[in-house]
């Protein structure tokens, strides 16, 4: 197995910060820099450190020896503090094969000298062959009592975070990835798709799996080749099999410079639009409208009409018209006689026409549920000496009852109307038609909540009030202790 060179780690050392520890000695500046491994002195031809004045702790300055950036650091603040760490994947090249370690270095400044130590830590190893891969991860044999490079046996990539290092992989910094041209993954535009290590790595695991996605890249449909490489994709999508992009994709040759911009999905779009207006010149615009509302968007109007693709886009020719058709065509679909009309000349005439159908048909089903309740709901009505009790006979009636007390029962309209909670009306005896409180219940027989005037915000709940809560939860007991009896009966007759 090859092992990391003395460039390589040069290399590394090379992506961490230099530094340039100065002390000033009378009027003069003397300075270690980390970059040139040597001390230097402040001269007139050192242009940015020509005068002691521009010395600063923390600042950023070139180095007039080795034309690196520095940052400065003063000689007597404790450079033994001083720690970088980084993650790097080091590729080198061996019988063809190409070897990715991920390494996590450290710089640091320990010893009583300027110079920094490095110290490097194995995390992992990616062996890529054109159509094999092998993970290991490093670890101790207990055996042996030393660490060894353990083979592993799924093959993902590299975790965006450790908790081990507590530090994350994603930006791990590639060195030397030119090796990858010395061994049988030379063609797989590694480099081309992206420059960053760990989604080359991504890229690699891909293309050992689908040595096409390499056409994909060059191509220049860099979009969808990352799409495949994060997952996005399907092997319907893409017909692996074959040699000829335009196949591998399901696109036409006149579309090349569209689909170079699209991503894994819009692919699908558009590959779902060509299989139905397979002669269609205006692809593109076809693309963007069935992209914005999805496939099973336009899949729902084809079953509503029957139709073909290109008579609904020849209806139907922006966004905003084949949202307003699709609204359409679903209320009629609901209304007792159907769909009148599919293509209805005035659509704006015929779509406020049957939503207010549907309107008024949604209304008076809610008002027969309603009504049906009226009767439904007669015992649980109780009275005291002063007050009553009422169920709505009506919507209307639940919502004038929350704008007369100013509170918010009339939000519970359906609710009540699908029989998920009661709502009932507390009123007193003199004035029946008054409303004074409104009680919800549940079909538990639980009083829910209990209100008058504006939730009895300005002025505390009456003694009658509270003296009816307290006798109608004992009226509700008895009725559940009746339903429950009742119950009991028929599963014993059962």
């Amino acid at each position: 197995m090859p092992k990391i060179s003395r460039e390589q780690e040069d290399a590394i050392a090379n992506e961490f910060p230099q530094y340039a520890f100065y002390k000033r000695i009378k009027n003069n500046i003397k300075y270690y820099c980390t970059s040139c491994h040597r001390w230097q002195k402040n001269s007139s031809d050192m242009r940015t450190f020509s005068t002691p004045t521009i010395w600063k702790h923390n600042q950023l300055y070139t180095c007039p020896y080795c034309g690196k950036q520095v940052v400065a650091k003063s000689a007597g603040r404790g450079h033994k503090t001083l720690e970088n760490k980084g993650h790097f994947i080091v590729y080198t090249a061996y019988k063809q094969r190409l070897y990715a370690f991920v390494i996590k270095a450290y710089q640091s400044f320990y010893n009583e000298e300027f110079e920094p130590d490095y110290y490097l830590s194995n995390q992992y190893l990616y062996v890529f062959e054109k159509n094999h891969m092998q993970r290991f991860n490093w670890t101790c044999d207990s055996n042996l009592r030393h660490n060894i490079w353990h083979p592993l046996k799924t093959d993902k990539g590299l975790p965006q975070w450790s908790y081990i290092t507590n530090t994350g992989y994603e930006d791990s910094i590639a060195i030397t990835p030119e090796q990858i041209y010395e061994t049988d993954l030379k063609y797989s535009e590694m480099e081309t798709f992206s420059s960053r290590a760990y989604t080359q790595i991504e890229y690699l695991i891909k293309y050992i799996k689908h040595n096409n996605l390499e056409y994909i890249v060059k191509a220049g449909f860099l979009g969808i080749a990352n799409d495949i490489v994060l997952g996005l994709s399907n092997s319907k999508i893409i017909k692996w099999k074959s040699n000829n992009l335009l196949k591998m994709l399901g696109i036409r040759k006149q579309d090349i410079n569209l689909v170079k911009l699209c991503n894994i999905q819009e692919l699908k779009v558009y590959q779902y639009a060509i299989k139905n207006m397979p002669n269609a010149d205006n692809i593109a615009e076809i693309v963007k409208i069935i992209y914005r509302f999805g496939i099973d968007y336009i899949e729902e109007i084809k079953n509503l009409t029957n139709l073909s693709m290109n008579q609904i886009f020849s209806y139907a020719k922006t966004i905003q018209r084949l949202s307003q058709w699709k609204d359409y065509l679903y209320m009629a679909s609901k209304l007792p006689g159907g769909i009148g009309e599919i293509k209805p000349k005035n659509l704006q005439a015929a779509h406020d026409r049957v939503l207010a159908e549907s309107n008024f048909l949604a209304k008076k089903h809610q008002e027969e549920q309603i009504q049906n309740r009226f009767k439904q709901l007669q015992p649980l009505l109780f009275e005291t000496n002063e007050l009553i009790m009422k169920a709505p006979e009506s919507g209307t009636e639940i919502i004038l009852e929350g704008k007369m007390l100013q509170h918010c029962v009339g939000g519970y309209v359906q609710r009540h109307a699908d029989g998920k909670t009661n709502i009932l009306f507390i009123r007193k005896k003199d004035e029946p038609d008054v409303p004074y409180f409104t009680i919800e219940v549940s079909n538990d027989y639980q009083i829910i909540q209990c209100h008058g005037y504006r939730n009895e915000a300005t002025c505390s709940k009456p003694d009658e009030i509270i003296d009816f809560e307290k006798r109608y939860t004992d009226f509700l007991e008895e009725l559940k202790n009746e339903r429950n009896q009742r119950n009991a009966v028929h599963i014993k007759t059962a």
